[in-house]
């Protein structure tokens, strides 16, 4: 069935396009479906009074005709809710967006290199400030225990003027 025709009506505004009975928000398949129940088309035009049994009775026999000629319904698309400029431009942010957040990440990464090398230098610079503390730690030891076993003369004595 056509989106539009004196009985039948398709606006996007009312049921977000459905077809419905012109005059009132019942959708077309609620016919459809209280038919295919089993319910009688009484027992539909009680359930929803606003539509009269003319309408009922015309979408039935258009019904009918459609699905003798085997044309089938004719769907309009959908309109863009957006224009297409739009819809590109917010396409074109998003990609400038992704391209700074990529460049941004770049830079945080080389930074966070740039820092764990530094720090990286700076215990090794310990560790071999620590080593070699021990080693002078080690012959000052060896140093003062030869002294004491006697074998490295005390240098020269001081003689104090008396």
């Amino acid at each position: 069935m056509p989106a539009t025709s004196p009985l039948i009506h398709g606006d996007p505004e009312i049921l977000g396009g459905i077809p419905v009975f012109s005059g009132t928000r019942v959708p077309l398949r609620a016919l459809f479906d209280h038919l295919e129940a089993g319910d009688s088309l009484n027992v539909f035009l009680e359930n929803f009074p606003s539509v009269t049994r003319e309408h009922a009775v015309a979408a039935l026999q258009r019904a009918g005709r459609l699905l003798e000629s085997d044309r089938g319904p004719k769907v309009r698309p959908r309109k863009l809710r957006f224009p297409l400029w739009i819809i590109c431009l917010l396409i074109a942010v998003a990609a400038v967006g992704l391209s700074i957040f990529k460049a941004n990440a770049r830079r945080e990464a080389q930074y966070l290199d740039a820092y764990q090398r530094q720090m990286q230098q700076r215990f090794d610079m310990g560790i071999e400030r620590s080593r070699q503390a021990a080693i002078e730690a080690s012959r000052s030891w060896e140093k003062s225990h030869q002294r004491v076993e006697g074998r490295i003369e005390a240098g020269p004595k001081e003689t104090r003027p008396e």
